[in-house]
């Protein structure tokens, strides 16, 4: 099912209305279609989970994340939409998901479901509008050319990366304490078990390379970490925040008791909050510094250095029967 895609600026008002309108249709039935799936995938988990022939089981890890794609969905559609066009235009890559990203197509129809709602939305403000506040009515129109001129950039054909390699995308800078040190180093070396070096060192290299692992964005509704966004496996998370093209803070890394733990919270507004205050506009001052770019890119082999390491094996103990035992002497 194809969107209708027409050149804004050559056609007329009623062919502009008649497109959207078609592409409206479109999108409803889009809509219905993903709904109905949500539904059928729903009623399937319910009647694993009830059915009387089977042991309720409890999932843990990933499983239990019934919202994952979805919160996926929403980082994605979030960060496009408040993208200006410039920001867009500059970088595009770095807004939009990864072509190596499995749910890829999932969040480009989801992006173009939400920007066509969004101009239709607009389009009937233009029609009750209609020739009253002029004022008004110019500034949708220029909201509708703006959004139109989203949806050609989503549409504009990616080249995909022939070389077969796995290139470096994105610049991974590293936010202090109140003390100076590194958050996520000293986070890593006293709080970080190391077996579970190998699942942090996956997160990390998923935001360098912006694949995003199991990304979330923080809900709205609370102040004081919304805006940010973690990437997550199971018992691990790594908060970060965009400043610039191509260039994160990773602010902390930590461990949860379950992924349904909640106590995490409560601590990390309180290192948000310092972030926003007293570290944020200092690191985006320095996304041209080149002295402080070289001392990002020194933390960032520390940090790969340490999550590198092999955990030790503890000592195998030796299983001992009646034949091996040493003798007491009382034989």
């Amino acid at each position: 099912m194809e969107i209708k895609i027409i050149d804004i600026k050559k056609a007329t008002s009623q062919e502009i209305m008649e497109t959207l309108d078609e592409n409206n249709r479109k999108v409803t039935l889009m809509s219905t279609e993903i709904e109905k799936l949500k539904k059928v995938a729903s009623e399937e988990r319910k009647i694993i989970i009830d059915s009387p022939k089977k042991p309720y089981i409890e999932l843990s890890g990933e499983e239990e994340e019934e919202d994952s794609l979805e919160e996926e969905l929403s980082y994605y559609v979030e960060n496009f939409n408040n993208a200006t066009l410039e920001e867009l235009k500059e970088s595009t890559d770095d807004i939009l998901p990864s072509q190596e990203n499995p749910n890829y197509q999932n969040i480009m129809l989801r992006l173009q479901i939400e920007l066509l709602k969004s101009i239709k939305e607009v389009n009937d403000i233009i029609k009750e509008t209609g020739k009253g506040n002029q004022e008004e009515l110019e500034y949708y129109k220029e909201e509708l050319q703006q959004l139109r001129k989203k949806l050609d950039l989503l549409n504009s054909p990616v080249e995909k990366d022939t070389k077969g390699e796995d290139q470096r995308k994105n610049t991974l800078i590293f936010s202090p304490t109140p003390s100076g040190n590194i958050r996520v180093l000293e986070e890593i070396e006293k709080r970080i078990p190391q077996e579970y070096y190998a699942g942090f060192q996956g997160l990390f290299e998923s935001i360098q390379t912006g694949r995003f692992k199991n990304v979330r964005r923080f809900v709205a509704s609370n102040a004081k970490t919304a805006g940010f966004s973690e990437v997550k496996d199971h018992k691990i998370r790594v908060v970060f925040d965009r400043i610039g093209p191509h260039a994160y803070v990773v602010i902390t890394a930590f461990m949860k008791k379950s992924d349904k733990d909640k106590g995490y919270i409560d601590p990390l507004k309180g290192i948000l909050t310092d972030y926003k205050n007293n570290v944020r506009d200092n690191l985006k001052r320095n996304l041209e510094n080149g002295e402080f770019l070289d001392l990002q890119q020194h933390y960032e082999q520390e940090l790969f250095n340490k999550l590198s390491k092999v955990p030790e094996k503890p000592l195998e103990r030796v299983k001992t029967n009646e034949s091996t035992r040493p003798s007491n002497g009382n034989n």
